[in-house]
């Protein structure tokens, strides 16, 4: 594992502290630490042991484990071994357990459930649960309990307790328990982040007074049970410069700066920064430069090119020495898509030989960087990758991907395409000059919502749909997220525009109220305003949408898919010169991109209304082979090739057309399907044309079965 990049936590998970096994305590096999940890204090050997870390359960001094039935039975000794004095109220046991109930019939319940847990125990410690009208208690004569005594060694401050501490502490408070009672698993939650947080201000402590290699690997097994804990970095800058590793001390501020960016995006604390000036300030050069240190004068004009170069690094191996086979090929993967992308230069360290229309790194410096990781774990493997702008100093992209060992071939061929389509987007967006001025949502749904957001810009049936599962998913986490309504308000659009959606009023109003939220609480979020003109051309009103559209160039010039858009709503007003002027700014803008096909939509739209058919057949044609499935382009192709009497070509068009969208009818197709013509003599044209390629007027009826 990289001494800089540690383990991550998966999401959903209950977080727990991985400790180093550097001394074993066998809680398991019945026996608690000697006297010895406790210095001159002994530790009396009591009959029953109570394990709440990893647990819980009984266990006898042999080290037998009673077995008891009930969830509840069992909850009420944990929670009474946690109070003072081992003693708690009824009432506080009744409503804690059995909130769901009335006074009356909780502690019903509370009584039944004693009875059963006596009875369990009568064999063993038919005394260890003492109770009175009011009050419930534990013998703590009789029970020793693991938390109990974890505190207790912590107190001390001698590095020998905290080691038996740690280990005793290896595994999460109630780890998997679950009473059957939300009050009590919440109290649970609540006591769990209070005894880690216990362990680890212990840990750091230790790791900070040892130093050396055991203080490095406290502090590194601290920061992989969360890496967003600032002050584990600092404590590692600080361990690493202690030990005269100054390059690896630097290396982990910029490893804390890209994590508190990629998370919460904020800036490290005016303390890092602090001390990594200090540390800067000290001793020897850095051995090798990290991304933020690349060699780049400066960012290139738009003047002097269009071209942008990435640097792609090797993907760094985190489980072990040397070079991950699978982390090999996964770049040369990652490059050769990108090769396909005209406006991006691809720089490799090693690679340039190996893969046509690479280059070397010492050939031209690069602004933009894309690194990664490969990590493994038994049966299961992950991708870390980010792309950054070392010229900006900004971390523009980063997103994780988790595999199993079964398939590798199949993940590694769609991580490829998710890092290439990503790293080509986030390009796209920047090269526009556009920046998401919303409020970051939390990192768990800003990884979603950026998912969802590449899934929508493939703008195939299969991706659009991944793209409204991944976005209603943010929703559902986090309801007031203003990023997830705009990318749900676009994936809504765009699966009604590829057939993936009906077009219903329900999901067109729905994606209008969705971007029009987002536009009202950040009014110059250009990627809200697309979403909210597409919502308003879906529901016929095209001139608003215009409006919307000529306020969204106004908010960021250099941005071309307005110009695009504005184009479309042109030419659905019978606007034919304004629409191919503001379609020929959108390709002057950005001459080859990935929304290139709806740009050349836009202008046989235009097309089409004029009469200009062959023009209109042959755009509808090239948009047909780049996206076979993008039903709108395939109609045009029909009118168009009807209007010209190519009726097989027509027809071909029609069938393709409901191969794809079976319900197509000429009463649907528009408005419907598709936005209408405003000019009611462009309309009829098209569906008149649309009739002679044979598009039904009704449903095909299925057939009988007999």
């Amino acid at each position: 594992m990289s001494d800089i990049e540690t383990g991550r936590r998966t999401f959903g998970q209950i977080p727990s502290i991985a400790f180093l096994p550097m001394r074993h305590v066998e809680v398991a096999s019945g026996t608690f630490p000697s006297s010895k940890v406790l210095g001159d204090r002994a530790v009396p050997r009591r009959e029953l042991r109570l394990e709440l870390f990893g647990g819980p359960r009984l266990v006898r001094s042999s080290g037998q484990t009673i077995q008891i039935a009930g969830r509840k039975g069992l909850a009420i000794v944990v929670y009474l071994s946690r109070c003072k004095g081992m003693t708690a109220p009824r009432d506080r046991l009744a409503d804690l357990l059995w909130s769901d109930r009335d006074g009356d019939h909780a502690r019903n319940s509370l009584r039944q459930s004693l009875a059963v847990l006596r009875r369990e125990m009568s064999s063993d410690l038919p005394d260890l649960i003492r109770a009175d009208r009011e009050m419930l208690s534990l013998d703590a004569g009789l029970l020793d309990v693991d938390a109990e005594l974890f505190g207790r060694l912590v107190a001390t401050g001698r590095d020998e307790d905290i080691r038996a501490a740690l280990d005793l502490a290896a595994a999460p408070f109630l780890e998997g328990f679950l009473s059957g009672s939300a009050v009590f698993d919440r109290w649970a939650e609540g006591e769990r982040d209070k005894l880690m947080e216990m362990a680890a201000e212990a840990k750091a402590g230790l790791a900070r007074r040892t130093g050396g290699e055991e203080g490095l690997a406290l502090a590194r097994d601290l920061l992989a049970s969360d890496e967003t804990r600032e002050d584990t970095h600092r404590l590692l800058m600080e361990l690493y410069a202690r030990a005269g590793q100054r390059d690896r001390a630097l290396k982990q501020y910029q490893f804390c700066r890209d994590v508190l960016r990629r998370e919460f995006d904020v800036s490290p604390s005016a303390e890092t920064e602090a001390l990594r000036r200090d540390i800067a300030a000290s001793v020897q050069p850095i051995a090798r430069p990290e991304l933020s240190e690349l060699p780049v004068a400066r960012a290139p004009s738009q003047a002097e090119s269009t071209e942008q170069a990435v640097m792609v690094l090797d993907f760094v191996n985190l489980s072990g020495e040397g070079k991950d086979q699978f982390a090999s090929v996964l770049v040369e993967d990652i490059i050769i898509a990108l090769l396909h992308q005209r406006e991006i230069r691809i720089l490799s360290e090693n690679l340039h030989r190996s893969v046509p229309g690479t280059s070397s790194s010492g050939e031209v410096s690069s602004r933009y960087v894309l690194s990664g990781s490969v990590q493994r774990s038994p049966g299961r493997i992950r991708v870390n990758a980010q792309l950054t702008d070392a010229v900006a100093g900004l971390l523009l992209w980063a997103e994780r991907f988790d595999g199993s060992d079964e398939d590798l071939a199949g993940f590694q061929e769609s991580v490829a395409h998710s890092i290439a389509l990503a790293v080509r987007i986030d390009l796209m967006l920047t090269r526009w000059n556009v920046r998401d001025r919303t409020p970051p949502d939390d990192a768990r749904v800003r990884m979603i919502v950026q998912r969802a957001f590449v899934k929508y810009y493939e703008m195939t049936q299969e991706s659009l749909t991944e793209a409204v599962r991944l976005a209603e998913q943010a929703l559902q986490l986090e309801p007031a997220s203003l990023r997830g309504m705009r990318t749900l308000s676009l994936a809504i659009s765009g699966s009604m525009a590829q057939g993936v959606l009906p077009k219903t009023v329900d999901n067109m109003e729905r994606a209008m109220r969705l971007a029009l939220k987002a536009v009202e609480a950040v009014p110059d979020d250009e990627m809200a305003r697309l979403a909210y003109a597409w919502s308003l051309s879906n529901l016929g009103r095209h001139a608003q949408a215009a409006a919307e559209l000529r306020h969204t160039i106004e908010l960021n010039p250099d941005f071309p898919t307005p110009y695009s858009d504005l184009a479309e709503q042109y030419a659905y007003l019978g606007l034919r010169d304004e629409a191919l002027a503001m379609a020929q700014r959108a390709f002057t803008l950005s001459s080859h991109d990935i929304a290139d096909f709806w740009r050349h939509y836009s202008v046989v739209v235009a097309q089409f209304s004029a009469g200009e058919d062959h023009a209109a057949l042959d755009g509808a044609r090239r948009i047909c082979r780049s996206k076979p499935g993008f039903v709108r382009a395939g109609l045009f192709r029909a009118a168009a090739a009807a209007a010209l009497g190519d009726l097989e070509e027509a027809t071909s068009a029609i069938e393709s057309c409901l191969g794809v969208w079976p319900d197509l009818t000429l009463r649907n197709v528009a408005p419907g399907f598709m936005p209408r013509y405003v000019e009611d003599a462009h309309h009829q044209r098209f569906i008149d044309m649309l009739r002679l390629a044979g598009l039904p007027d009704r449903p095909a009826q299925p057939p009988v079965q007999h």
